[in-house]
């Protein structure tokens, strides 16, 4: 299988239905399970995106939700050059850039568009994804910051071990500059070794 087949056979169909609601998104993917299991494709749902997983090739395609309901719209992803406050992909995609004026966006695995058919859908490298139950190291462990900002101990230690620890530090300031949340250990991961956050937009309900 190649994402060629993916996006044309399982993505553009959708999409030229799809009005970004999870609920009818759901049920327009569910149509495409046997196909996208034999094909070595499997999906997946968070609270603001769906992500259909082409572990083959490894590729995960992001798909952001407007909202769960007609009369409930997403709001709070508006970030920085952000104008869709729905679009939580874009969000990632901002975060990314005002990374790179820090000089820390390798610790960031960038979001790429793929196509606005209708509605916009993303894409971004396969990371391995090491969830853990090591203790957090928090944010009360700094002088400035939110408590939503925490990161495993085992993974600070990896970032320092690979980046040092003067761009871990840059790193850290940026995160509590931007308001930097939801970075847990299900959203980090290595990708050829190094250490990343792959799913940085975090999430307003």
């Amino acid at each position: 299988m190649n994402s060629y087949f993916l996006v044309k056979n399982i993505l553009i169909p959708i999409f030229y239905k799809y009005d970004g609601k999870k609920r009818i998104l759901t049920n327009y993917l569910h149509e495409y399970k046997n196909c996208s299991k034999k094909e070595g494709v499997t999906i997946s749902y968070g609270a603001s995106r769906a992500a259909v997983i082409d572990r083959a090739n490894r590729i995960v395609f992001k798909i952001p939700f407007k909202g769960y309901e007609e009369e409930s719209l997403f709001e709070g992803a508006e970030y920085t050059h952000v104008g869709n406050s729905w679009n939580y992909c874009e969000t990632e995609k901002s975060i990314y850039k005002e990374a790179k004026k820090y000089g820390v966006e390798d610790f960031f695995l960038p979001v790429q568009t793929i196509e606005n058919i209708n509605y916009p859908f993303y894409a971004q490298k396969l990371v391995e994804v090491l969830a853990s139950n090591e203790n957090y190291l928090s944010s009360s462990g700094y002088d400035e910051g939110s408590s939503d900002f925490d990161i495993p101990n085992y993974f600070l230690d990896k970032m320092n071990d690979y980046y040092g620890e003067d761009s871990v530090d840059d790193f850290i300031r940026f995160g509590f500059d931007i308001g930097l949340n939801d970075v847990h250990d299900e959203n980090i991961g290595y990708i050829n070794g190094r250490p990343v956050i792959f799913d940085y937009a975090g999430f307003d309900s």
